[in-house]
């Protein structure tokens, strides 16, 4: 962990270990990163990726040094930064999906569209909000914890997926 960072002939060397979801954000990680590559070129970075549960439960069992948490997090015992930077939720799904063509999507749009939702999103109730009462009408055919699946779900047809935006990076 952090304490595996040693000077070594005048020049740090060591390793640390990032856990994160997928989110956009990591493009902060990836910029410090670089920066400090640079400048220490014998620190080597692991990312860790997984849902907030699996990351809170390696970084608890002391595997990682830093965690990105999107979402919800009681922060009050560890020491923490917020970052400005912001996800939103959207929808993925196919071209030939009549979603795709919509500008917006409302809560209405989504009552009859059979949908993949994140577990951390469940878990949390983190779009229950959003959706208000038709929440309940939703039908959710399944979850994920890492987009790539759901992605393969949606390319064979069997949904779309909630998921934060800016996933896709190419």
């Amino acid at each position: 962990m952090l304490a595996d960072i040693d000077l070594y002939d005048e020049e740090l060397e060591g390793d640390i270990h990032i856990g994160a979801g997928e989110t956009n954000i990591m493009r902060l990680i990836g910029k410090a990163f670089k920066t400090i590559n640079k400048q220490y070129g014998r620190i080597r970075f692991h990312l860790h990726s997984g849902n907030s549960i699996d990351i809170q439960d390696q970084f608890e069992k002391g595997l990682l040094d830093i965690v990105l948490h999107v979402g919800e997090c009681n922060r009050s015992k560890y020491n923490s930064i917020q970052l400005k930077d912001t996800n939103r939720w959207g929808i993925v799904t196919l071209d030939s999906n009549p979603l795709a063509s919509k500008e917006s999507i409302k809560p209405k749009d989504l009552v009859n569209e059979p949908l993949i939702f994140t577990q951390q999103a469940l878990r949390e109730n983190e779009l229950k909000q959003w959706f208000g009462p038709v929440y309940e009408d939703l039908f959710i055919i399944g979850t994920y914890n890492l987009f790539y699946n759901a992605g393969v779900m949606i390319q064979e047809s069997l949904g779309s997926a909630v998921a934060i935006d800016s996933i896709n990076i190419f």
